[in-house]
């Protein structure tokens, strides 16, 4: 598994929103599924990312089709994984980088919080 550390600073600009949701996320290969569903949690959600915990090993570079469930509402995004943190043995702190910006999930994320 490729893995990268998170710089000391935070790479990324504009606001997150901090808030925890159940996702469910798959691994494409030219936009075809290509692994059993996964489960995971959201850590924030930006405008162009989001930064999950998985218990499912992801790789650098891969696609992946992520649903979120916020209240009543459900939000299908896809992206490719920007980096990898393992965090203890089966634990994985990911960040995925949105093919297109999702105001609309940040909106929805914050109004819930």
């Amino acid at each position: 598994m490729n893995q990268t550390s998170l710089p000391e600073e935070d790479r990324r600009v504009g606001a997150r929103e901090y808030a925890l949701h159940l996702i469910s996320f798959v691994l494409l290969i030219e936009g075809r599924q290509d692994s059993p569903v996964g489960m995971g949690r959201t850590l924030d959600v930006g405008n162009k990312g989001i930064k999950v915990e998985l218990y499912q090993a992801v790789n650098v570079g891969q696609r992946c089709r992520v649903v979120i469930g916020v209240r009543e509402d459900e939000f299908t995004i896809e992206g490719e994984v920007a980096h990898v943190t393992a965090s203890g043995k089966e634990l994985h702190i990911v960040g995925m980088e949105f093919d297109n910006p999702h105001p609309e999930l940040v909106g929805s994320v914050a109004a819930d919080a």
